[in-house]
């Protein structure tokens, strides 16, 4: 399960919100991909060859961070927050928790024209 990376709006499943891909590698699986309710979840057969070619982390491993081990160590004894903060740095976490917070002011009028402008974009 991952992302459908490499669509673009003149394929066939395209959307904007993006799409997720399913590749079943055997029988268990295809039994499963059956229970799955159609009434809950869109399936629509898909090249693969595509989605693989266009999703490196298919085929290639994600490199580890260099601070890996101090962010688990912080995770284990200090909690996700603590972790996060060290990781990301507290200047980089506070931005964007303000900026969260910031959009959370913006009347629902007002995100609706910013949208439409970026899409115009």
């Amino acid at each position: 399960v991952g992302d459908y990376w490499g669509l673009t709006p003149d394929m066939p499943g395209w959307n904007r919100n993006g799409v997720s891909i399913l590749i079943v590698r055997t029988q268990r699986g295809e039994e499963l991909v059956k229970q799955i309710d159609p009434e809950k979840f869109s399936l629509s057969p898909a090249d693969a060859g595509f989605a693989i070619e266009h999703n490196k982390m298919y085929y290639e491993r994600r490199k580890m961070p260099e601070d890996y081990e101090r962010f688990v160590s912080d995770l284990k004894s200090r909690g996700l927050h603590t972790a996060i903060v060290n990781h990301y740095g507290r200047w980089k976490w506070l931005k964007a928790r303000a900026k969260k917070y910031i959009k959370k002011l913006i009347p629902a009028p007002v995100k609706k024209i910013l949208r439409a402008i970026r899409r115009m974009l």
